[in-house]
């Protein structure tokens, strides 16, 4: 069922339980093949299901694993035990999936996540997220965003952090993890590269 409030409240107390879709992940709507939650932004609101009695959410469609990957699993254990340290469980993500480049990959998205709540910041009332997806202030378009988010210095220390995790890893599947990051970095990093210079012609085509 749908997350707004008057949805949940005509349903609330006459099941025994309730699930729900939203679009937080979506990538058709303007955030784009981007980072679209922090995981302290996803705790928020997973718990707040909780207490409404949702025994389990639908984000479809599609996601960025490579991106997102530590707060899909951390939702998935909050459902479980919606009282879970999240950071507790992305430290337990990383430490499995990335090994000894763990600390570096931790970075490498608490950088990602900061840059998210600096530039789109969402209130907690904001069940749905709208400010990210539906309704985004109307002066940040698609390529605003992107511009915003990685300016040249962020987008160097993320492929910093990305290649010292590859230098570390150890094992072939801690480096395919960290390939599938560096595969949707590599589009970050390149479409917003080249929105850069696209804007700088606008500015003085003559050069």
């Amino acid at each position: 069922m749908n997350l707004q409030e008057n949805y949940i409240n005509a349903w609330k107390g006459k099941v025994g339980g309730m699930t729900g879709f939203t679009y937080w992940f979506n990538t058709q709507c303007p955030m784009g093949v981007n980072l679209h939650m922090t995981p302290h932004e996803a705790t928020d609101r997973i718990r707040y299901l909780n207490r409404q009695g949702f025994v389990a959410l639908s984000v479809d469609p599609d996601g960025t694993w490579g991106l997102e990957g530590p707060v899909y699993y951390m939702m998935g254990q909050l459902f479980g035990d919606p009282a879970a340290d999240p950071d507790e469980l992305i430290e337990e993500y990383c430490n499995g999936v990335y090994g000894r480049a763990s600390t570096a990959m931790k970075r490498f998205f608490a950088l990602l996540h900061e840059r998210l709540t600096a530039i789109l910041p969402i209130a907690p009332e904001d069940i749905l997220a709208d400010a990210r997806n539906t309704k985004v202030p109307r002066n940040i378009d698609t390529a605003t965003m992107y511009l915003r988010m990685y300016p040249p210095d962020v987008l160097t220390q993320l492929e910093s952090l990305i290649k010292e995790a590859e230098s570390i890893a150890h094992t072939e599947q801690n480096r395919g993890w960290i390939r599938l990051s560096q595969d949707y970095f590599d589009f970050l990093n390149l479409l917003t590269r080249m929105m850069r210079i696209h804007r700088k012609w606008q500015n003085n085509p003559s050069e």
